[in-house]
């Protein structure tokens, strides 16, 4: 029996899901990605990396599996390196909208693909490169490689001052640790952010809610309080999202 493109395309949606939740299908999952990728016919290059990126997933969340995924990985790191870099995105990408125990053994993969990459990356160019090193900043943040993370993410912030994205990961990063050390630093990127955007606008909206909250992990609840009144007084905050977190952070700020 051929599969058909429709056949294909299902096979990975139904990867994508059971990988996200995982269970004793993970087995038949594998089965199926290797018996499409073995065709007939064989698959087209773009969706053989879609499938082998998925199936590296698939083995990893496995329990006692993980060599097996490393293993697949070396031999998948002998493509091109605009196959790796596809693989490495798709990985990362697959990072991204999972949790849990999940996201660990996918982050966990893509700390190998970007070591696999290491030796590749002159032949990247300038946009790859700062790709992964962005996605191998949050792979390390989810394996629990923080200080690996804060080095890496310091280092992209210094080389990239014009980059909003890479700013804003690492002004998060800060204020998402609950160590002392980097309650000062978090304010103080915040409000780099906050004085380098646009004024009146949702991003620049979120990034006043973020000098806030970092005022009140220092413990400067009144003057995290004062910046949120005014806030509230000034601006049209709506009744969405951002306005309840602003209400919710005064409650707590005057407690």
């Amino acid at each position: 029996t051929e599969w058909s493109p429709a056949a294909l395309e299902a096979v990975l949606a139904l990867a994508r899901i059971r990988l996200q939740f995982g269970g004793s299908d993970l087995s038949k999952t594998e089965g199926l990605l290797k018996a499409a990728l073995a065709g007939p016919p064989e698959p087209n290059a773009a969706w053989q990396t879609a499938a082998n990126s998925l199936l590296v997933g698939v083995i990893a969340r496995q329990p006692g599996r993980e060599s097996d995924a490393r293993e697949l990985l070396l031999q998948l790191g002998g493509a091109s390196t605009s196959q790796l870099i596809t693989l490495f995105q798709q990985i990362a990408s697959l990072m991204e909208t999972s949790s849990g125990s999940a996201q660990i053994d996918l982050a966990k993969l893509v700390v190998d693909v970007a070591k696999r990459l290491e030796s590749k990356r002159t032949e990247l160019d300038a946009a790859q490169n700062l790709l992964v090193d962005r996605k191998l900043a949050q792979a390390l943040v989810a394996t629990g490689s923080i200080i690996e993370a804060h080095e890496l993410l310091s280092r992209l912030d210094k080389s990239n001052p014009n980059d909003a994205a890479v700013q804003e990961e690492y002004a998060q990063f800060l204020l998402d640790r609950d160590d002392d050390a980097y309650r000062q630093p978090a304010l103080d990127q915040w409000r780099r952010v906050a004085a380098r955007t646009r004024p009146h606008t949702p991003r620049w909206l979120h990034a006043k809610y973020c000098v806030a909250l970092a005022q009140y992990k220092l413990n400067d609840r009144a003057g995290a309080a004062k910046l949120i009144r005014y806030l509230q007084a000034t601006e049209d905050l709506g009744q969405g999202e951002l306005a309840k977190e602003f209400n919710e952070l005064l409650a707590r700020c005057e407690q």
